[in-house]
């Protein structure tokens, strides 16, 4: 993130990446049994590639260093545009469309950006009332719950047991 300090006159920024899990190796991303790399698309896909999330961190650091307002109030448009949901445009349709084999293999994935087995149609409204509770749940809770009780642990749940679909083509389980 990159923060301009107007009255300083200069730029500060927070480095808001992710972090490897504390159990990622150096060949994490090689198959076992091949010896060789394991393709992009399912690194991507399973859980094998995911990290600990710094967004959230880096916002509550933002807001509390340099904001006038509490994090909390500051989520409350996301809180509303996930709930509320907004107008599908084009470039969110052929986005969703290019991944949405990945998307196929994960369940909930699919059941919330391949609704009746499509993208959602241009000028149609996308909701996301799980973002939207995990966001009121950061809000409450200045973000700890999404390291450490339900939402972290569910994060773990699922990168070690990924809801594949049953008919699945990429491979989304741990190697």
């Amino acid at each position: 993130m990159v923060i301009w300090l107007a009255r300083q006159g200069r730029a500060v920024t927070i480095d808001g990446r992710e972090t490897a899990p504390a159990a990622f190796r150096e060949d994490s991303f090689i198959d076992p049994a091949t010896g060789q790399p394991i393709p992009f698309a399912e690194r991507v896909t399973s859980g094998l590639g995911v990290g600990v999330p710094g967004t959230l961190r880096t916002w509550q650091r933002a807001a509390g260093r340099f904001g006038t307002l509490p994090l909390a109030e500051l989520l409350r448009p996301a809180i509303r545009a996930a709930e509320d949901g907004f107008e599908v445009d084009q470039t969110f349709h052929d986005q969703t469309a290019a991944n949405a084999d990945r998307f196929q293999a994960i369940v909930p994935t699919r059941e919330l950006f391949l609704p009746g087995g499509s993208p959602p149609p241009v000028g149609s409204t996308f909701r996301n009332p799980d973002l939207a509770r995990t966001y009121r749940l950061a809000a409450r809770t200045g973000g700890r719950a999404f390291y450490q009780g339900r939402i972290a642990q569910a994060i773990i749940d699922t990168v070690q047991h990924p809801p594949v679909a049953p008919d699945a083509t990429i491979r989304c389980g741990p190697a």
